[in-house]
């Protein structure tokens, strides 16, 4: 395989998985919730390290809840009986469950996400 045929996104859609049974968590409309966010390779993502960084929190969970906020491209959530706008992102990812914001991180951590080459070759 050529190394130079592996190619990366700089970005993830994610579908929000319920915690224990693994399957989609579903938006009202019937399709799965979805959070678009930026990788670890990507500038946004080294961006929004920095700014948190910045912004000073000590608490773990508002570090956290912040990050995401920052790293987050585009979602389809519904949460508290109401579709969520992404500007409400930050207070949203501090009211989500310790589970989904881990989830969160996870998947943007995870470089396999962002994989956009071939998958086998020679």
């Amino acid at each position: 395989m050529d190394l130079n045929d592996l190619t990366f996104r700089d970005t993830y859609t994610h579908t929000i998985l319920h915690p224990i049974t693994q399957t989609p968590v579903l938006h009202k409309d019937g399709q799965p919730q979805t959070i678009t966010l930026h990788g670890s390779d990507s500038k946004g993502y080294r961006n929004a390290l920095a700014e948190v960084g910045r912004l000073g929190l000590t608490d773990p969970d508002e570090r956290l809840a912040a990050f995401l906020a920052l790293i987050t491209i585009a979602w389809h959530i519904y949460a508290g009986g109401a579709d969520v706008k992404i500007e409400d992102a930050r207070a949203t990812y501090a009211a989500m469950p310790p589970q989904i914001r881990d989830q969160l991180f996870t998947a943007a951590s995870d470089r396999a996400n962002f994989f956009a080459g071939p998958s086998t070759g020679s």
